[in-house]
């Protein structure tokens, strides 16, 4: 039986309401991400511009815990559900989501990512190492790791209305995230950097991975 019209549009509106709210959510995040934003509000920390990183983690966390619990509490009947056999399917996704955030734990300075570095570093705004192109490990494989297993998360599971609206906008704004990532490391490492993109992968591992391991070179 189908819920009454008006029933229908409030569901519609409810989901319209949340896929802007997450839309608001990422493009603020972005924007405070940007290299304009990060410059302004570092001038205004002054000597303590290394607790950028952390504040805004902080503050990325706070705004996505209250929306993460409304978008969990407006159940509804699943769209997509992993039953058996297909439950080994998942665990699978999920198994590999598991190594490529492991694999890029390892090749990212994740306390630098947290802003949870040299707190006298952090005082004084210095940075805890030179900037060079990791291509190790994980990197050998896939550029975006962390995208990836995101992605693969975001839909490897049970899929109501709701969570299909966030996986929709999460899965946007990671795929436009890392393109928009790739063109501030070329302005960062050049032509390193397009070698090292014809080479391997944005997302898709193995193929351009595996060429990678024969003819690139790790860093030391």
């Amino acid at each position: 039986m189908r819920p009454p019209p008006d029933r229908r549009e409030g569901v519609n509106g409810t989901l319209a309401l949340l896929a802007l709210l997450w839309c608001i959510w990422c493009a603020l995040h972005s924007l405070l991400a940007s290299p304009r934003v990060k410059a302004r509000l570092g001038r205004l920390l002054g000597r303590r511009e290394g607790l950028y990183r952390l504040c805004y983690n902080l503050f990325a966390l706070a705004t996505l815990i209250p929306l993460g619990l409304w978008s969990l509490s407006l159940q509804g009947r699943n769209l997509l559900s992993w039953s058996w056999p297909f439950t080994i399917v998942q665990a699978i996704l999920w198994g590999a989501a598991a190594v490529l955030f492991w694999g890029g734990a390892r090749a990212y300075p994740v306390r630098e990512f947290l802003g949870l570095g040299n707190q006298r570093s952090l005082g004084a705004g210095a940075r805890a190492s030179e900037n060079r192109l990791e291509k190790a490990g994980v990197l050998r494989m896939v550029r975006h790791p962390w995208y990836l297993a995101g992605l693969i998360l975001l839909w490897a599971r049970d899929l109501d209305p709701a969570a299909l609206v966030t996986s929709v906008v999460f899965s946007l704004y990671l795929v436009i995230g890392a393109h928009l990532e790739e063109k501030r490391l070329v302005d960062e490492f050049g032509e390193e950097y397009r070698i090292y993109q014809r080479e391997v992968p944005m997302f898709i591992p193995f193929r351009g991975g595996l060429r990678f391991r024969r003819g690139g070179r790790r860093d030391s």
